[in-house]
């Protein structure tokens, strides 16, 4: 239970932050962060991200950096996703660290993108009645009827295949956590992130930082706030122009059940997401500028081997996975279906963890 001068504290704090958002929500951008909310790590994400009180330690720097607490695997993950048939491509790299003294530690970078886009942009030959064009000297300008030399393909006119280009757009960020136990129940954790994104020859730059507590209520059951974004993302283009991405709350639960005769363990988790970004279709829950989104999540593990899973993300769409785990890691998959994945392409995700020294010790062992 809280003491009178935590609850005070807890209550100011609070206070503050929602006068702030009430500054911020008229001045952010309403989808410049839409890409950090996208989700990263397969277990995660075949959970429908329900996974703020219980994220594995490589995914903790972005789901609950407060989650590293208590691990104590020095661990590497490898992740890739074919997002809508292929149309995306997500990686993610990550580490974490076990705890040295009070503290413990996480990275992690992942990219979006999408590559080879084509370029049109020089391939029209906008020719005049006299087939001279913009650029070629003696071009006398749009014809009369003004459709020669207006920079649309019209009627007659062409593209020259061999000055088509190609560009990419990527959504990049790299992390870095720490976390502390605080509290015999209680973990707390930050993560900083620096943002790069690119669009042909367009780059913008950000830095943000996330906080976050772990909670726990009882030996089964685990409560996690997540403030991501919490002192504003600014993002800066190289043409000057400026995006700010505003504080959002991630909440969450998760119990631990274990059918011990038939070496079971069943994890139901739940989650929502608050954004204050204004009204949303997508939202399970409008509320004036306040919107929520819910997550839900179940993983049965059986003999902690082999683990099944499903979910339902944030945007409504079901999600399915399995897992096999090994001392030495484990090897994930992922499948979104359904909802806006039967729109526009089912989604494959494939992600390799390894535990370092236990990877070492088993190759000793086999060799």
């Amino acid at each position: 239970m809280l003491n009178r001068t935590n609850h005070k504290l807890l209550s100011i704090i609070l206070v503050i932050f929602s006068l702030t958002v009430a500054e911020l929500k008229a001045f952010g951008d309403k989808y410049a962060g839409e890409f950090l909310k996208f989700g990263l790590g397969v277990r995660e994400m075949a959970l429908g991200g329900a996974v703020s009180a219980d994220p594995t330690a490589v995914a903790a720097h972005y789901w609950n950096p407060a989650s590293l607490v208590g691990n104590s695997h020095f661990s590497g993950s490898l992740m890739h996703t074919e997002e809508f048939a292929g149309a995306i491509a997500l990686d993610h790299f990550a580490l974490a660290l076990p705890g040295k003294g009070e503290y413990s530690y996480g990275a992690g970078y992942f990219r979006i993108g999408v590559d080879d886009i084509v370029d049109t942009h020089d391939a029209l030959l906008d020719l005049g009645t006299d087939g001279l064009g913009p650029g070629d000297e003696g071009y006398p300008g749009p014809d009369a009827d003004g459709t020669e030399g207006n920079g649309k393909l019209d009627p007659g006119e062409r593209l020259d295949y061999g000055k088509f280009g190609s560009f990419g757009a990527s959504e990049n960020a790299a992390f870095f956590s720490v976390a502390k136990q605080l509290r015999p129940k209680l973990k707390i954790g930050g993560t900083l992130k620096t943002i790069y994104r690119s669009l042909g020859d367009d780059k913008a730059y950000g830095l943000g930082f996330d906080v976050a507590v772990l909670y726990q209520l009882t030996p089964r059951i685990n409560l996690a706030a997540v403030l991501n974004d919490a002192t504003t993302t600014f993002m800066l283009w190289n043409d000057g122009e400026r995006e700010i991405i505003v504080p959002s709350l991630r909440l969450g639960g998760s119990a631990h059940y274990t059918l011990k005769k038939i070496s079971l363990q069943i994890n139901p988790l739940i989650g929502a997401d608050i954004l204050f970004e204004g009204r949303q279709n997508t939202a399970d829950l409008n509320l004036g500028g306040i919107t929520a989104r819910a997550r839900l999540g179940l993983e049965v593990i059986y003999k902690e081997t082999l683990a099944l899973r499903a979910g339902r993300d944030d945007l409504g769409n079901p999600q399915i996975g399995l897992g096999l785990s090994a001392p030495f890691g484990s090897i994930d998959y992922g499948l979104g279906l359904g909802g806006s994945y039967a729109e526009f392409g089912s989604s494959h995700r494939i992600a390799l963890t390894l535990h370092f020294a236990e990877l070492r010790q088993a190759i000793k062992t086999y060799l």
